[in-house]
């Protein structure tokens, strides 16, 4: 698909800028250790039309977006910072390929730790990242302490002929704030027609259908800069992308969020991608 699950957009959405060593035991164990620089602590929303976040300064902010309902996530890396908070990674797998049957399963468990920035400033946002973010504008959340993060988890990704599945588990605590995501996304690509004719139409389908969750175990007052990043989230996502003819493809998305706010929010989304490749 073209966008993301809760786990993709809160914890994976960009690389991070890092220095990384691996090595494998045969043909199915492998491993890595890494340093990294660790991506700032930010808010967006979770949709494809992510809003409008500090972009223009008060007192007249212009917010043609909207702010919609943000969740804390991992912000994309704008500098190198060389000091003594790096992020420390690692992590182990298992995988078992077979090409001649086109069947694949890949294992990983990982492990990271980081020292949370006191402040960092990201470009078109007057907000700051990091703790400042998390001290909530003056209303810290109740559980609010130090400055440790932590986050551990683990990937399943299995291919079987045209069947694809990608589930990840995260367990995540951001100065003493716990959250846990789950996200499995499945599709099976048909194959309709001649993929060696460039002018065959519509010679592949592929349904895509995935699952997300996102569950905060903290607390904080009304006066908490944004309520949306503490309730509990599931995200339904159901795609189809087609090959049109050979280089232009067509992704429909359509997305039903069950939001856990004390009032009803409809926050459903319709996506259409036309790719041109050249």
């Amino acid at each position: 698909m073209e966008t993301y699950g809760l786990v993709s957009t809160a914890f994976n959405r960009f690389p991070d800028l890092m220095l990384q060593v691996g090595g494998s035991l045969g043909s199915n164990i492998y491993f890595f250790g890494q340093v990294s620089d660790g991506h700032p602590i930010f808010l967006r929303d979770p949709n494809a039309l992510a809003g409008d976040n500090g972009t223009t300064p008060p007192p007249n902010p212009v917010r043609e977006l909207g702010s919609g309902f943000p969740i804390f996530y991992h912000a994309e890396v704008e500098d190198l910072q060389i000091d003594d908070e790096f992020e420390f990674g690692s992590g182990a797998g298992l995988r078992w390929l077979s090409e001649d049957e086109g069947f694949g399963v890949d294992i990983l468990g990982f492990y990271y730790q980081a020292t949370i920035p006191d402040e960092t400033h990201l470009n078109g946002t007057f907000y700051q990242g990091d703790l400042e973010l998390l001290r909530g504008a003056g209303f810290p959340p109740d559980q609010l302490e130090g400055n440790e993060r932590t986050e551990y988890g683990a990937n399943l990704d299995v291919r079987l002929g045209g069947f694809a599945l990608f589930a990840q588990y995260v367990k995540e605590e951001s100065a003493s704030l716990p959250r846990t995501g789950f996200e499995v996304e499945a599709s099976y690509r048909l194959v309709t027609g001649d993929l060696g004719d460039p002018t065959a139409l519509f010679p592949s389908i592929q349904p895509v259908f995935r699952y997300s969750r996102l569950d905060n175990d903290w607390t904080a007052s009304r006066t908490f800069i944004t309520l949306s990043a503490l309730w509990d989230w599931e995200k339904y996502d159901f795609g189809l992308r087609t090959t049109i003819i050979d280089h232009r493809d067509l992704t429909l998305e359509y997305t039903h969020n069950k939001i856990g706010a004390k009032r009803p929010i409809k926050h459903d989304e319709f996506l259409a991608t036309l790719r041109l490749f050249f």
